[in-house]
């Protein structure tokens, strides 16, 4: 069995911390104080002496951090108020790296789940309400790069996608339901 080590980044202010990923002796969460609504992205390097915060882009509040592999860290930024704004984002080892991933307008938000150090899975939303749906994608570091994955799925087959990883060989994992829920 393993010992129980405590990321909560106090010197940076901070009073709670949940890690979220973990690879090559890194750790990828979210850090946030009770006082302040804002969640800040976190990497650690096993203990939280070593957490680094990770800075949202332009016009975001705040950063949860969900995948890293080598150098590359993703997840999701965002606002906290209205009209709230999730975007998919990959920052590297700098705190100001972060790069906004939303491929546009066109979809209502977006998030970046996994990551092999060179490509970004996870996924956009498409529509509204109830006919708001999810689309497996995949990115290579910016916006204009925005594959939608679930264009490649069986026509007619799937209603909704989403990727959660992506290995070393670049293929790519995740779910697909049909109209059914299945």
């Amino acid at each position: 069995a393993g010992s129980f080590v405590d990321l909560t980044p106090t010197q940076l202010g901070h009073t709670a911390a949940t890690a979220t990923g973990v690879a090559n002796g890194r750790q990828v969460g979210f850090a946030w104080n009770n006082d302040d609504p804002f969640t800040r992205g976190m990497v650690w390097s096993g203990s939280a002496a070593s957490a680094v915060e990770m800075l949202p882009p332009a016009g975001f509040t705040s950063v949860r951090l969900w995948g890293t592999s080598g150098d590359q860290h993703v997840g999701v930024t965002f606002t906290n108020r209205t009209p709230f704004l999730f975007h998919a984002g990959v920052w590297g080892n700098d705190p100001g790296s972060g790069v906004d991933l939303h491929p546009g307008d066109a979809y209502g938000s977006s998030d970046a789940r996994a990551t092999n150090g060179l490509l970004q899975v996870g996924h956009v939303t498409i529509g509204t309400g109830a006919g708001q749906r999810q689309h497996a994608a995949l990115w290579e570091g910016s916006p204009d790069s925005f594959l939608d994955l679930h264009a490649l799925l069986p026509a007619g087959t799937f209603t909704e996608s989403a990727a959660s990883g992506i290995d070393a060989a670049g293929n790519v994992f995740g779910t697909a339901t049909d109209a059914g829920g299945a």
